[in-house]
């Protein structure tokens, strides 16, 4: 998190940080990924940040509420990329 606020700072504040998390996994336990950019968030550049929680459509209501935490993710788990772009150069991984 340290360098994405070090990149911010050093190209005065013209980076766009946009963030996709599955909501599951990123919410799982106390010391989670949503915690963890929390501070990003509330920094002096946050507003250049935003974070996005994907929550599959195919856990809601009753089954939701029924399947414990850990076992939520076998039913709908996204598996996402990397991409990391700028004017010259396009990373994935």
């Amino acid at each position: 998190m340290n360098v994405i606020e070090q990149a911010i700072s050093m190209n005065g504040g013209n980076i766009q940080v946009r963030i996709l998390l599955d909501y599951m996994r990123a919410s799982r336990g106390k010391q989670n990924s949503r915690k963890m950019l929390e501070p990003l968030l509330k920094s002096k550049y946050g507003d250049c940040c935003k974070v996005f929680l994907y929550h599959t459509p195919k856990l809601r209501g009753v089954m939701k509420a029924a399947i414990p935490d850990r076992f939520n993710e076998l039913i709908g788990l996204q598996h996402m990329k990397l991409y990391m772009i700028d004017n010259d150069l396009i990373i994935s991984g």
